[in-house]
């Protein structure tokens, strides 16, 4: 939640000091964890995904949200929604 801004930025963030501050011990850890699990939702749900497969965003979203929340059951329903709410916001054109 802290690395994409949501429900304190208008837009997705990638803040990388919010995260830091969660553990300053485990920062890089967490760092590289976030940004893991970030960049596997673009990867696999490149910006185009939707329309090279004629899915609406919010379905495209809906899918993100189920498809981190199998491969990550460690994150929260409001995390999987903040990685899915990231995407979409990129993805407009």
């Amino acid at each position: 939640m802290l690395y994409t801004g949501r429900g304190r930025s208008p837009y997705p963030r990638g803040d990388i000091e919010a995260v830091r501050s969660l553990d300053p011990q485990r920062a890089d850890d967490l760092v590289s964890y976030v940004k893991g699990v970030a960049e596997e939702v673009f990867s696999l749900f490149p910006l185009d995904w939707g329309e090279r497969n004629n899915v609406e965003p919010e379905r495209v979203m809906q899918l993100i949200e189920s498809a981190v929340a199998e491969r990550h059951p460690e994150l929260t329903a409001e995390a999987c929604a903040a990685l899915a709410w990231m995407w979409s916001y990129s993805s407009w054109k």
